[in-house]
């Protein structure tokens, strides 16, 4: 009884020595996972994520924000287009007309992004070897806080299809697998033919054989001449249709005579009238060309286009 008791008592002096012990243990070990798993999160991935940025910012060609461009050049040979950012995009050069926003700020994105993939040489004797003496194109760029940055593109590489690149502040020749840096004035040249919001329309007026047709809409309802009533679903799809139309060709800028378009006088004249306040828009459809296209012009501008 006395051996047992002992055993007993042992037992329970050996019980209440080792529990504390494993639980400081189990501390230890949670508070060293805890900071391992610290350190991964607070040091580890953002260390991670800043070196992936520093690489992929020095193997761009250019880094920029497009929303810092104030202004392009695209230069050919034969042609300076320069793109400049007012209230919207607009062309100044080689004329004065609005630009396509959607395509310009897609173009800037891919210059943001191109990317080199190697060094060809760091100081070359002779840019002709890459086409890059007199190259076929260079793109400008006016970077607030960076100044103008220039970007000549030379010949293709023997082997797939990069191009050489240089910019003009630095001597070394780039291998840069880009494409689509070469957009053309009909690229870059906004080709709506009206804009208008279909629900702010309050008059339509269209002009066929001297004959006139007036649609006016009072309280959401459309009639004819003021009195008919007019269907108001044709009508909306009438100013839909013409507000999706694009020009598909610019023909001449300034033409010295527009009978020769079938447009004086035209064949169709349309007018839509947005509210009291604003500028009437004419559209004027005349002959169709040799590709059963119409030669067209608004009344806002010389140009004809199809």
């Amino acid at each position: 009884h006395l051996s047992c008791h002992g055993r007993s008592d042992g037992s329970s002096n050996l019980v209440e020595k080792t529990t504390p012990m494993k639980f400081k243990g189990t501390i230890v070990l949670s508070l060293a996972f805890i900071g391992i798993v610290l350190y991964y999160f607070l040091l580890e991935i953002p260390t991670e994520k800043k070196n992936k940025e520093i690489k992929e910012l020095s193997e761009k060609i250019i880094a920029f924000q497009p929303e810092d461009v104030d202004g392009f050049s695209v230069i050919r040979k034969t042609e300076t287009i320069f793109v400049q950012r007012k209230d919207r995009w607009q062309i100044v050069q080689p004329l004065q007309t609005t630009a396509d926003q959607f395509t310009t700020e897609t173009f800037l994105d891919k210059l943001k992004d191109a990317r080199f993939s190697r060094v060809v040489e760091e100081e070359p004797a002779d840019l002709s070897t890459y086409g890059l003496k007199d190259p076929a194109l260079t793109i400008s760029l006016k970077i607030k806080n960076q100044g103008d940055i220039s970007l000549s593109i030379g010949d293709k590489s023997p082997i797939g299809q990069s191009l050489y690149i240089k910019r003009g502040d630095q001597k070394r020749v780039l291998l840069a697998p880009v494409k689509d840096l070469s957009p053309s004035l009909f690229d870059l040249r906004d080709k709506t033919v009206l804009s208008h919001n279909t629900r702010d329309v309050t008059e339509i007026e269209i002009i066929r054989n001297k004959s006139l047709l007036r649609l006016t809409k009072k309280d959401s309802s459309w009639s004819v001449g003021g009195t008919a009533k007019a269907d108001p679903k044709g009508i909306e799809d009438l100013l839909n249709s013409v507000r999706a139309s694009r020009a598909d060709a610019f023909i001449e800028e300034n033409p010295s005579d527009l009978t020769v378009f079938g447009l004086n006088p035209p064949a169709i004249q349309l007018t839509i009238q947005s509210g009291e306040k604003n500028t009437p828009q004419s559209l004027l459809l005349g002959s169709k060309n040799a590709g059963g296209r119409y030669y067209a012009k608004t009344g806002h501008a010389n140009n004809v286009f199809t």
